[in-house]
């Protein structure tokens, strides 16, 4: 399957958006006990989750066509894509205009976008966030998963002032965050509870401290 097949169902809106299950005549796929059903979607829409590491392939990762085959079909796999896939977030605009793949056209339909809540973002310490803390907290409170792929161009050049952007997070059920982490471990595994506490939990400040590059290699190697 090309990849622009993939891409343009993603930029369409999903048929779920337009209509519920119709009285169209059946598929041969329909035929098939819902349970085998619901295991053939998974298998066809589901992908691995997103990795920076993995080269991009020059085919459609998912069989995106199968939504296109009725309005039955469609409803009923369409969660399978969106809900079951890890997305990753626009550099800038977040969880508005998402991609299953860096390659691929970005999730424009707004039916599709509110089925999407595990995201990736790759998060730059070193350079100026082109978002506000605001954004973040919108964007990503009570998301499924949330993965931030920390990155810098020095080895431990900078440290998590960037990271404090995402403080106000909340009621996310799973968070990873990875990457460029030496040095300040505390303060991650702080924000990691942070952004999965609930919204109205008390949650303890975290002790801010000046720690210079030695304290940083020295607890990133020593502890």
């Amino acid at each position: 399957m090309e990849t622009s097949n993939t891409t343009d169902l993603m930029s369409s809106p999903p048929m779920s958006s337009l209509a519920s299950p119709s009285s169209e005549p059946p598929a041969g796929l329909l035929t098939v006990p819902l349970e085998i059903r619901l295991q053939i979607y998974s298998y066809l829409l589901e992908v691995p989750e997103f990795s920076p590491y993995t080269l991009p392939s020059k085919k459609a990762p998912v069989a995106g066509a199968l939504l296109r085959t009725n309005r039955q079909i469609n409803w009923e796999a369409t969660p399978f894509l969106y809900a079951h896939n890890t997305f990753v977030a626009h550099p800038s605009l977040l969880a508005t205009f998402p991609r299953l793949r860096p390659n691929l056209r970005p999730v424009s339909d707004p039916y599709a976008i509110s089925l999407i809540h595990r995201f990736h973002l790759t998060v730059h310490l070193d350079s100026d966030l082109p978002y506000e803390a605001k954004a973040l907290t919108e964007s990503f409170t009570g998301a499924e998963e949330l993965t931030l792929h920390l990155v810098q161009f020095g080895f431990c050049g900078v440290g998590y002032a960037n990271l404090r952007q995402f403080e106000g997070i909340r009621g996310v059920k799973r968070v990873v965050i990875e990457g460029s982490t030496t040095g300040f471990e505390d303060y991650i595994e702080w924000l990691r509870k942070s952004m999965m506490s609930e919204p109205d939990a008390p949650i303890e400040e975290f002790k801010h401290e000046h720690v210079t590059l030695v304290d940083r290699l020295a607890r990133g190697y020593l502890a």
